[in-house]
């Protein structure tokens, strides 16, 4: 005989139910005023800043870019 319910507290979270996740990205005028900013910055940290919101990239994808990576006749990445 079972003597206690050891699921009673459990909440099943609905597929739909989107009120829990936080945002991660800018809106377009955040990201306005985030570019602007990063203007005022040492020029190195702008062109770091503009390359990953400019192509989605994750800082360690960025970091590990080395120049085989780029194909500069074509002008794409290999």
């Amino acid at each position: 005989m079972i003597t206690h319910n050891k699921y009673q507290n459990i909440v099943i979270k609905k597929e739909n139910d989107v009120s829990d996740i936080k945002r991660n990205y800018l809106t377009k005028e955040e990201l306005a005023v985030f570019m602007k900013a990063a203007k005022q910055a040492p020029f190195h940290h702008y062109i770091i800043v503009s390359l990953l919101v400019r192509t989605g990239m994750r800082k360690r994808e960025m970091l590990a870019l080395t120049w085989d990576d780029i194909d500069l006749e074509k002008k794409k990445s290999t």
